[in-house]
C-alpha cells in the first residue's frame, strides 16, 4: 500500500506543445500550496495527514481542510491538489495563503483555505498510480461526488475549451494559464514528466491552431 511519507508529487514540464494533438486534457493552473493528502479508514484515529511538496507535515496548518477530508468514507485514500485562499472575486490570493501558511494553524480572523483536488493516487488502499489519468479522474469524481466543505474537485477541459481559455486569458493579468496532461499518463511520483505541461497564458508555450 502506498505511504504518504514515501511520496513526492509528480511535476510538470515547461515546453511547447501542439494543442491540435489529441489525447490531452487541460486544467486551470492555481496559485497555491501543492499538497498531498492521506485519509484513513473511519475506524482509525489520526485519519488525515497533509504533506507539502518538500515533504513537510502540514496537517496542523489547515484544520478546516483536515476536518473536511476526515468525512471521506472510502479510505484510506491519497489525493493530490493545491491549497488556496480565495479573494472576494473567487481568485487565488497568494498573500492570503502565505499568511495562513506562515502562521502554521488556525487563528482568530484567519481566512479559510480550500483544497482543490486534481488527482487520486490511492482509494480504499488500492494503488492507482499505474492507472491512466483519465481513469483516476473518473474515480476522483465518484469519490468527491458528495460535496465537502473546503474540498473542491478541479474541473478539466477538452481541447476546444482550452484554446478559448488561453486566447481569452492573454488579456487577463490574473490568469495563470493551464496545465496540459495526457489522458493516458500514469502518475510518476517525484518525476518532472513531459506528460504534464505547464502552459503560461502570457508566454509562447503552445501552438494554438487557427
Amino acid at each position: 500500500m502506498l505511504s504518504l511519507n514515501a511520496l513526492s508529487p509528480m511535476l510538470a514540464d515547461s515546453r511547447t506543445i501542439d494543442l491540435s494533438e489529441s489525447g490531452w486534457i487541460y486544467e486551470q493552473r492555481l496559485s497555491g500550496c501543492r499538497l498531498l493528502a492521506q485519509t484513513r479508514t473511519p475506524t482509525r484515529s489520526g485519519k488525515v495527514q497533509l504533506q507539502t511538496r518538500d515533504g513537510s507535515d502540514a496537517t496542523g496548518w489547515f484544520p478546516e481542510v483536515v476536518e473536511s477530508l476526515a468525512q471521506l468514507k472510502e479510505g484510506p485514500c491519497i489525493l493530490d491538489g493545491v491549497a488556496c485562499v480565495l479573494d472576494d472575486r473567487g481568485r487565488c490570493d497568494r498573500e492570503g495563503l502565505s499568511e495562513r501558511a506562515k502562521r502554521r494553524g488556525w487563528y482568530r480572523g484567519a481566512r479559510p483555505v480550500f483544497y482543490f483536488v486534481f488527482d487520486l493516487l490511492m482509494v480504499q488502499g488500492a494503488d492507482l498510480t499505474n492507472e491512466p489519468l483519465s481513469q483516476r479522474k473518473q474515480r476522483l469524481a465518484r469519490l468527491l461526488g458528495t460535496p465537502l466543505l473546503n474540498v473542491i474537485p478541479v474541473h478539466h477541459y477538452e481541447r476546444s475549451e482550452a484554446v478559448a481559455l488561453l486566447q481569452q486569458g492573454k488579456a487577463q493579468a490574473d490568469f495563470a494559464g493551464l496545465m496540459a496532461k495526457r489522458g493516458a499518463s500514469i502518475y510518476k511520483p517525484g518525476i518532472r514528466s513531459a506528460d504534464w505541461v505547464a502552459l503560461n497564458a502570457q508566454g509562447p508555450h503552445e501552438r494554438i491552431p487557427t
